[in-house]
């Protein structure tokens, strides 16, 4: 497969090679030893067996200051207080059911793929309780919650092989099935772009036919097309500016990790030339400070890259890590919005831009505009508006509504336009991004 390797280092601004973020930290569930592990970033050390799990875990997703862990085995959901590394309260999901996945759609509500029962949970997290279902397909295992929807992947096993996937899009207002997208063999995930793309993550069916993304238009629920990876990818993860991982195993001697760039929709790094880990990348994940890190269960590893692929370090894991999610302490948060997403030539792009600073310590940071144009390749006029630096206050919020003139030979066709605001003391950076068309 041709590879075309055009990473956006014009508009990634982090440097430096080892991670140190205050207060942050990785948490690994361990699928052999059913444990948990934690991974304190700000002092590099490895905690393990914070918490015992249930049988067979398989999931992990953090909101606040709690993880939820997905119990396949024992069909339950375990609450872990991440201030105390304990566990606060187990919610029953059902005999039967088999849970996958979890995504969150608000801080009290999370849905859950259950892959025995063909059905999602939605489970109020106040409550402690599962309080509806949702009929989606065969075997569903992937949530991505974007907007008002849910999208699920449905792996459709039948047994013995595989039907055809699809996609469910499911309307959170009146939790129900609006729409069906067929895609390629065994979807087992989907990620959200910049672009407003989902990328499915099609495995195969492990000895026929490999690795696709098919690719969703997430306004029109249009299929756009379908790009191949080769080999088992599975798990995702994106960074801010697009670079979407896949954890894609690798049992004999290295894990593999493959690197698919969702701006100008290129593979950088597919089963001919993955990024190699500890054997049996499971699953993998990225920070707000440009490292991602993929978990090896053969390899009982964590492996740490510098965005996109260059290798930091490795951490020692106890029992097959399976499933991994970062905690970061509370600092900027970015938004962005256009009041139009198509725009002509000759007209005004206006948007506003909301700067939040969460965090609890006064910060020095630089914001800027970036564009990148159709064809992925960054704006050769970046930053079109800053840099800018300042101080952020805790609680302080800034607001601002701006437009940008289109010029009259603007390439037709989706740009993705990034807010980006850097500390000047680290590497964490918080980035809100838009997309919208330019009209003939």
């Amino acid at each position: 497969m041709k590879k075309v390797c055009l990473i956006l280092s014009v508009i990634v601004f982090a440097t430096g090679s080892v991670p140190a973020s205050g207060g942050n930290a990785l948490y690994v569930v361990n699928g052999l030893t059913e444990t948990l592990s934690k991974i304190d970033l700000e002092n590099d050390i490895v905690h393990e067996n914070i918490v015992s799990l249930g049988l067979w875990p398989n999931d992990i997703v953090v909101r606040g200051e709690k993880a939820y862990v997905v119990n396949s085995g024992s069909e339950d959901l375990y609450v872990v207080d991440l201030m105390s590394d304990s566990l606060l309260s187990i919610i029953d999901l059902g005999e039967g059911t088999n849970p996958w996945s979890a995504a969150f759609s608000n801080d009290n509500t999370l849905y859950v793929t259950n892959l025995l029962t063909n059905d999602v949970s939605k489970v109020d997290l106040t409550a402690g309780q599962v309080v509806t279902t949702i009929l989606v397909g065969t075997a569903p295992e992937g949530l991505l919650v974007t907007g008002n929807r849910l999208f699920v992947t449905n792996t459709n096993f039948n047994g013995v092989g595989y039907d055809p996937g699809t996609v469910s899009v499911i309307d959170l207002a009146g939790d129900t099935v609006t729409a069906t997208i067929t895609v390629g063999t065994n979807p087992q995930d989907l990620v959200l772009d910049p672009q407003g793309e989902i990328n499915v993550v099609c495995t195969g069916d492990y000895w026929s036919s490999f690795g696709m993304i098919y690719r969703i238009d997430s306004a029109t629920l249009s299929l756009l097309d379908s790009i191949p990876t080769g080999g088992t990818p599975a798990r995702a993860a994106i960074s801010q500016f697009g670079f979407h991982y896949m954890a894609a195993g690798g049992w004999a001697t290295d894990g593999e990790v493959f690197l698919h760039g969702t701006l100008n929709d290129v593979i950088l790094r597919d089963s001919d030339d993955p990024i190699t880990t500890g054997a049996g990348a499971m699953d993998v994940a990225v920070d707000s400070e440009g490292y991602m890190y993929a978990a090896s269960f053969s390899g009982n590893t964590v492996t740490v890259f510098d965005v996109p692929d260059g290798y930091v370090k490795e951490y020692s894991v106890e029992g097959g890590p399976t499933a991994i999610a970062l905690s970061e302490e509370p600092w900027v948060e970015v938004g962005v919005l256009p009041a139009q997403q198509q725009v002509n030539r000759g007209e005004l792009l206006e948007y506003t831009i909301d700067i939040n600073h969460a965090g609890d310590e006064t910060e020095q940071v630089r914001a800027m505009n970036l564009v990148v144009l159709p064809n992925g390749v960054p704006f050769g006029g970046n930053p079109v508006l800053g840099p800018f630096t300042f101080d952020l206050v805790p609680g302080q919020n800034l607001n601002a509504d701006l437009s940008r003139l289109v010029p009259n030979a603007a390439p037709t066709g989706r740009y993705v336009f990034f807010t980006l605001v850097d500390d000047t003391d680290s590497r964490r950076s918080a980035v809100g991004s838009f997309w919208f068309d330019v009209m003939p």
